[in-house]
């Protein structure tokens, strides 16, 4: 991220599609990825549209 500021930390908000849980991903040491519950259509502001 380029634009992160210096020592910054990020928390991704991610659903549990299969290429968000595979355990190939690597994850930098300032992002934290939280999965939401599944079956939870409450908290992915998305599926609101639908």
């Amino acid at each position: 991220m380029s634009l992160e500021a210096r020592g910054a930390h990020t928390v991704l908000l991610l659903d549990r599609a299969g290429w968000h849980t595979t355990g190939n991903l690597v994850w930098p040491k300032n992002i934290t990825p939280i999965l939401l519950p599944s079956r939870s259509p409450e908290l992915k502001s998305v599926e609101q549209v639908w």
